[in-house]
């Protein structure tokens, strides 16, 4: 009976075997599942993120259509009345500052003496430019 105690030793190692198998694979299934549902996990955060991100850009593009919106008006209102005025301006910049041509008759004072301006020029000739008030 040595040949029936190698069967059932055989057996018995076998079936261990079969059982380390069947944990080992159950295990590399649950590893897969939690691989698959960590990286959905993450794919669904990257997707929720760049979505609130692209409606908070939204939302400050439409803040600041609204503001833009409501300057248009005034701007246009300015714009009439230079033109109603006679006003055709010719804008530039002076050290980095906004400026605009100016006549050369800017009046005099009491005493008689001529009003001086300002001592920029345009690259076009000397024609005066001046810096307004509030730039």
């Amino acid at each position: 009976n040595p040949i029936l105690e190698n069967f059932s030793g055989v057996i018995e190692n076998t079936t261990e075997a079969g059982k380390a198998i069947s944990q080992a694979s159950a295990w590399f299934s649950w590893k897969w599942v939690i691989l698959f549902a960590a990286g959905f996990f993450g794919v669904c955060l990257m997707a929720y993120a760049s979505l609130a991100w692209q409606f908070h850009e939204v939302h400050d593009l439409r803040q600041q259509k609204a503001t833009l919106s409501a300057e248009i008006p005034r701007m246009q209102a300015t714009v009439a009345e230079l033109a109603k005025r006679g006003g055709n301006v010719v804008w530039s910049t002076c050290g980095g500052k906004l400026c605009f041509e100016a006549s050369s008759n800017q009046g005099t004072y009491s005493n008689g003496n001529p009003i001086s301006i300002g001592g920029w020029t345009t690259n076009r000739g000397n024609i005066p430019l001046v810096i307004p008030k509030g730039y």
